[in-house]
């Protein structure tokens, strides 16, 4: 795929108390897949570069300034239809009103019955085929760009305590084209732009570490503001809504105050303890239209009708959030290269303003916090020298008010909706073991099981209770490095296998087998030659190297406009790779 990356990093000292890291990437391949017309997708073009300026301003002062600027573009991923809703009616066409935009398409008036099984056959032949060439027609690219600036400030007041002072600035623009049907067809198109997002922050730390404790203390504040504007056109040969547009300003305002500590209890158990509490102010101003009318229900209206006097453009919405998070976990050295620990943490998400309502009040309702609290218990190994690692972790977590994106149907279109599942948990347990039969031969491996499901999820379209979050049960990978000595350096062979076990894509959808990745695994390979008097390295690598096709996410669209798709992943890559190092590295 003429895939070809570049990168520098250069340590520079300036002089005794000031140095200087500079860090550069670009990378580029050609689209693995095609679109309709023959044109890439799934490529990259990526840049990155980061700069870090240390100064030691006195024994006791040091600053770090760090600067990053990325860019990045692709034509989108590579979308394959998986399939048609079953007919409303015995004998009727599947698709749903998607295949009435196709027969209007495609000339197949009026309506009849014959017509309509016509325009579905076109529509079914986009199933299938080819998983890296798509149906789709119209633009899917995305770009991003953005960049930041940091200052980190550390005062030793003390032999055992640090104020410690931390500055942020980020910045980014970003602009995402979507054709998502997966065909040529102009079922709907949605164009995602976020014309500026900026987010300032400062925190303030006071670090001490005095005999067998240990703490940091602090408070932060952050605020973000930018504008997210989105237009979309659905069924435009059936649809008079066209183009809905999702039009806001966003304020997002955060506080916090926290604290951890940890204490040795003996020379062999840890306690730690810590606590957080946040304020999260959300404030959205809407101006979201159809058809040119303003889409937004005046305050106290649940219905309104586009452009009546029972909307109100611009509306402004506000919600506040705050919610306390904590910590507490013990570790106990059992023996030599033997730790066990356990750990009691709670977690905590703000909630926020929903933005892409049309209509009625209830789809710029707000949506809660979502809260988890964690218990995980685990053993840490080590023996013969490091010949042997074995090391294991058993999780609960049980989450309240889970916030989840659905896709609704409006009268401006289908839209996405942000609402909280009562309750859910994820379980489950992970290995990890490696063996090194000799200095030179090792040997990883890596296991895990995980149990993921929503105990309470009631919405609109149903009772959703005992659905899966989506996550694969199984998990596993295999690897070996082998290193052969030489008289110039070394050689080094590299394989991996990993693998997942059969996933729902779009976990809750009416036709699930659509929707649904088989269990598979992935196998890679690397051979390096390391030149130690050059500082020089020299590689070959594949990944994917069975050119295995799997399909890495979905869209559910079959309840509203009457079919899903799926995204197709990376096929078989391989390519060669030169390090160089230069001076002491």
């Amino acid at each position: 795929y003429n895939a070809w990356e570049v990168a520098g990093i250069a340590n520079l000292p300036l002089s005794d108390s000031m140095a200087l890291r500079l860090v550069a990437q670009h990378r580029e391949h050609d689209g693995y897949g095609r679109n309709f017309a023959g044109e890439d997708l799934a490529d990259e073009n990526s840049t990155f570069l980061r700069g870090k300026l240390r100064w030691e301003a006195s024994d006791h002062i040091t600053a770090t300034l760090t600067g990053s600027y990325n860019r990045a573009r692709t034509a989108g991923p590579i979308a394959k239809l998986a399939g048609l809703a079953q007919p409303a009616a015995p004998g009727g066409a599947p698709g749903g009103v998607a295949t009435l935009q196709v027969a209007a398409e495609l000339g197949l008036l009026p309506f009849t019955p014959e017509n309509l099984a016509a325009a579905a056959s076109v529509f079914s032949s986009y199933i299938g085929g080819d998983p890296y060439e798509s149906g789709v027609l119209g633009d899917t690219s995305s770009r991003v760009e953005g960049y930041s600036v940091g200052l980190t400030v550390d005062i030793e007041m003390t032999d055992a305590m640090t104020l410690r002072s931390i500055t942020g600035y980020q910045h980014m623009e970003r602009a995402n084209s979507s054709d998502a049907d997966a065909t040529p067809f102009d079922i709907l198109y949605a164009t995602r732009l976020t014309p500026f997002d900026e987010y300032i922050s400062q925190e303030v730390q006071v670090l001490g570490d005095h005999n067998r404790f240990s703490w940091v203390a602090g408070v932060y504040f952050g605020s973000e503001r930018g504008r997210e504007l989105s237009p979309s056109m659905s069924l435009p040969f059936l649809s008079s809504t066209n183009p809905s547009i999702t039009d806001a300003d966003v304020k997002n305002v955060s506080y916090a105050a926290f604290a951890q500590g940890s204490y040795s209890l003996t020379d062999r158990l840890r306690l730690t303890l810590g606590a957080r509490y946040s304020l999260d102010d959300r404030t959205l101003v809407s101006r979201n239209s159809a058809a040119g009318l303003c889409g937004v229900p005046a305050a106290g209206v649940d219905v309104a009708v586009a452009g009546s006097a029972d909307t109100e453009c611009p509306r402004a919405f506000k919600k506040g959030f705050s919610d306390p998070s904590w910590l507490a976990s013990v570790d106990f050295d059992v023996t030599e290269g033997v730790l066990a620990y356990g750990k009691v943490a709670r977690g905590y998400r703000s909630g926020g303003l929903n933005i892409r309502g049309r209509n009625t009040a209830v789809l710029f309702s707000p949506f809660d916090s979502e809260t988890v609290t964690e218990y995980e218990l685990g053993l840490k190994t080590e023996f013969l020298n490091r010949a042997v690692q074995f090391n294991v972790a058993a999780f609960y977590d049980d989450y309240k008010d889970i916030q989840r994106s659905s896709s609704v149907a409006t009268g401006a279109g289908p839209q996405s909706f942000v609402n909280n599942a009562a309750k859910g948990t994820i379980k489950g347990i992970e290995v990890e073991a490696a063996i090194r039969p000799t200095r030179y031969f090792t040997i990883q491996a890596t296991g895990g099981l995980t149990d993921a499901k929503y105990d309470e999820f009631l919405t609109a379209t149903g009772d959703r209770s005992g659905e899966t979050f989506g996550i694969p049960k199984w998990t596993g990978s295999v690897g070996a490095t082998y290193v052969q000595p030489l008289a110039i350096g070394e050689l080094t062979f590299h394989a991996d296998t990993t693998y997942r076990s059969k996933v729902d894509l779009v976990p809750g959808a009416i036709s699930q087998e659509q929707l649904t990745q088989k269990g598979y695994a992935l196998v890679n390979g690397r051979i390096a030659l390391n030149i130690e008097d050059m500082g020089l390295e020299v590689a070959v690598f594949g990944r994917n190297l069975t050119d295995k096709v799997f399909y890495e996410g979905g869209s559910h669209l079959e309840g509203i406009l009457g079919y899903n798709y799926k995204i197709t992943g990376s096929p078989r890559t391989y390519g060669i790779s030169i390090k160089k190092r230069f001076g002491a590295f």
